[in-house]
């Protein structure tokens, strides 16, 4: 009789233990680019049909309890949109996201002995507008005068722009903005701040 309540609660807790993981499921989600490339975005938040949050672990991978389950998906950091997606059991085991409302932002700096940018920062800036990854509609440049007078930055200026430029040439469907603003902190060395959005 021992033997057989021993066995019987031993069925139980297997049965149990069978049961509630049959009720656990897992989905791991990939992010990519406009361009396919994998990313890893800061700020992703699940909020479940019963209004708990959690935030995805650092694999981008999400456990839940029960079959009858639907939960949001949220994507919202400094380098991208709001991007927000919804899901409904069956859930997918993994699935992959694009994210194509991507801001590109990028921020760079350049510092120069004079007004004259260098061949090489001159190829530094070629390569970079001239990569796919890098395409921004909106190109901010601050640049700290140093010692000089603002009229010496004219031509720089005028050249920075024409390499902008260059890869929006053939693409008309592009609104573009650019705007330069002049700072003096007095520094000894020519300062190039780019704000590439």
């Amino acid at each position: 009789m021992k033997k057989f309540l021993l066995l019987y609660c031993f069925f139980i807790l297997v049965s149990f233990g069978y049961a509630q993981s049959e009720s656990k499921g897992r989905i791991c989600f990939h992010f990519i680019d406009l361009y396919g490339s994998s990313v890893k975005p800061d700020k992703v938040e699940i909020t479940d049909n019963e209004g708990n949050s959690f935030q995805l672990s650092t694999e981008y991978c999400f456990d839940y309890l029960t079959s009858n389950y639907a939960f949001d998906i949220r994507i919202n950091d400094v380098n991208y949109y709001d991007y927000q997606k919804t899901y409904y059991t069956p859930i997918p085991k993994t699935d992959t996201i694009v994210l194509n409302n991507i801001i590109i932002g990028k921020r760079f700096f350049i510092k120069s002995e004079t007004p004259v940018l260098t061949n090489d920062e001159i190829k530094y800036l070629q390569d970079f507008f001239s990569n796919i990854k890098n395409l921004c509609t909106s190109l901010s440049l601050e640049i700290n005068i140093g010692n000089y007078d603002r009229s010496e930055f004219q031509s720089t200026i005028e050249q920075i722009f024409d390499l902008y430029l260059s890869k929006f040439s053939h693409k008309n469907h592009f609104s573009i903005g650019l705007s330069v603003h002049f700072k003096n902190d007095n520094l000894e060395n020519v300062l190039y701040l780019f704000d590439c959005k």
